[in-house]
């Protein structure tokens, strides 16, 4: 009766083709520091990860990093972490200069950086040395269904049935627990 919590697959894997692949750096690869970074980075995203990696960078060589989202505030949904936390990361965001660009999306990846579209349609381009999208990751429910072909009993938890985080995958842990 194992609970099943394989690995993220990152959902930027397929927009990846779309965009020149020299500029663009993994996020995983940006985190671990596999990839050597320039002066000028743009961050697509900002959840919890994409937000601390722009403290992280900012914090570090007096980059100049840029938080591109879509949404009309960073760090949405709230309920990934908290306000305190939340309010806190903003601030840290703010004095290390990170600009922070909302209710804007990436529309490309050029020799000068990241073209982008704000609310009203207008398009511009920020000139970056890379670009890292930190858009979220999708559950791999591929495991549950091999286990399942073995006989085995199984039940999809935590990141196998949806992306969250330590407190929703251990929430449905115990969720299935009290089941058995």
């Amino acid at each position: 009766m194992p609970g099943i919590c394989p690995p993220f697959i990152s959902m930027v894997s397929s927009l990846a083709e779309e965009f020149d692949p020299p500029k663009v750096v993994a996020l995983r690869d940006a985190i671990y520091q596999k990839a050597e970074l320039g002066d000028n980075v743009v961050i697509v995203g900002s959840d919890l990860a994409g937000s601390e990696l722009a403290y992280f960078l900012a914090e570090q060589k007096s980059r100049n990093v840029t938080l591109i989202e879509e949404k009309a505030s960073v760090l949405m949904p709230k309920h990934f972490i908290g306000k305190p936390a939340r309010d806190m990361l903003i601030e840290l965001l703010k004095a290390n200069s990170v600009t922070m660009l909302t209710s804007t999306k990436a529309v490309a990846v050029n020799d000068e950086g990241l073209v982008v579209e704000d609310a009203e349609g207008n398009k511009s381009t920020i000139a970056a040395d890379n670009v890292i999208f930190s858009l979220g990751m999708r559950s791999n429910p591929s495991m549950e269904a091999d286990i399942l072909a073995e006989g085995i009993e199984a039940f999809s938890i935590g990141d196998e049935a949806e992306p969250g985080n330590i407190r929703s995958c251990t929430f449905a842990a115990f969720d299935v627990a009290r089941m058995l």
